[in-house]
């Protein structure tokens, strides 16, 4: 069972973007590698890019609105987010 799975649908579908499991890695840690470069040739990746970003920053905004009701307590926990969304900017 996924330890996020009682939470939010925001913060369930945060947790699981970041861990890895939506992002074509499988078990044995390989990625669609293949894909990736014959998307690349094609031009299409700079566009999943721009459009992988916009979604994180959308999940962003959602998650960190969750959080508004927790206060000043839940400011690591917005700083862990903004961190994982953010990081190669």
């Amino acid at each position: 069972m996924k330890p996020w799975a009682n939470t939010s649908p925001v913060l369930g579908a945060s947790a699981e973007a970041i861990s890895g499991q939506s992002a074509g890695v499988t078990s044995s840690g390989s990625s669609t590698a293949h894909t990736a470069a014959r998307d690349a040739a094609s031009g299409s990746a700079w566009v999943a890019k721009a459009a992988a970003r916009a979604r994180a920053e959308a999940l962003l905004g959602e998650a960190l609105r969750e959080l508004d009701g927790f206060g000043e307590r839940a400011e690591p926990l917005r700083e862990i987010a903004r961190h994982a969304v953010r990081r190669t900017e």
